[in-house]
């Protein structure tokens, strides 16, 4: 059972992961957590 859930949890977060470099950004305040803006993506 342990298993099948931390797969899950890997997926998830290699979507977050996914999708927070998909974002663009304007300014450092765009970007989730602690990441910079570069350019229009979030770092």
């Amino acid at each position: 059972m342990n298993f099948i859930f931390s797969v899950f949890i890997s997926i998830g977060l290699g979507i977050l992961i996914y999708l927070s470099f998909q974002t663009k950004c304007s300014s450092n305040d765009d970007c989730p957590g602690q990441q910079i803006c570069l350019g229009d993506k979030c770092l």
